[in-house]
């Protein structure tokens, strides 16, 4: 399984408040957690009903079927990226370990003072 952050935006007319969506996940919650769902944050209302979901599945397919899944039937506009498209490369990592090193040393010196 991979994990995904998608920005969901559902569109349609008429739209579906916040409270509707909040609603239809809280109706659905067993199922959509059951296939995947960790969390989904229902954004600001200022004329567009938006969420930023995460989830664990298999590929963008279940991701877009999944946040469907929530208001079946309402248009939705997905932008989904892989939690670890982002790689860091191998000496970045290795700079941040000894850097936490450091800074791990330093806080030990500081508690046995």
């Amino acid at each position: 399984m991979e994990t995904y952050v998608s920005m969901l935006s559902w569109t349609g007319h008429p739209q579906p408040s916040a409270a509707d969506v909040r609603a239809a996940i809280l109706r659905h919650d067993v199922p959509l957690r059951c296939r995947g769902l960790h969390s989904i944050v229902i954004l600001p209302d200022h004329g567009e009903c938006g969420a930023v979901m995460i989830a664990a599945v298999r590929s963008v397919r279940e991701i877009e079927s999944l946040a469907s899944s929530i208001l079946p039937g309402v248009p939705l506009a997905i932008e989904s990226m892989r939690f670890d498209d982002d790689t860091v490369a191998p000496s970045r990592i290795a700079r941040v370990r000894a850097e936490r090193d450091y800074l791990d040393s330093v806080l030990e010196a500081v508690i046995a003072c």
